[in-house]
């Protein structure tokens, strides 16, 4: 069993606190049993692919203006999501697709 917590570089939302200490507690009991944490994984990695599909991917911006301040913001706090290339590209052909030059 692991004593330790994740560290995260800005503060864990107060919603989101008792997931994290669930999957934690979920995390431990499968602490030596390799099969269980790849299956713990794979579903986090599920969870995080309908995530971003879902929501994340919907709230992206739709002109340059915005994706510059989400950029900016992204690098100001130092922290990028994970944003696999095609995600990228996904983003770029929004931007294409409204057509807006501001």
């Amino acid at each position: 069993m692991s004593s330790a917590r994740p560290a995260f570089a800005d503060p864990i939302p107060n919603d989101l606190q008792p997931i994290l200490d669930a999957l934690v507690d979920a995390a431990d009991k499968r602490t030596g049993d390799a099969i269980e944490l790849l299956k713990m994984l794979r579903f986090l990695e599920n969870l995080h692919l309908w995530l971003r599909d879902n929501y994340y991917m919907e709230a992206l911006p739709t002109n340059r203006q915005e994706l510059f301040d989400l950029l900016m913001q992204m690098e100001q706090q130092g922290n990028w999501p994970h944003l696999p290339r095609t995600q990228l590209r996904t983003l770029i052909g929004r931007l294409i697709q409204s057509g807006s030059a501001d």
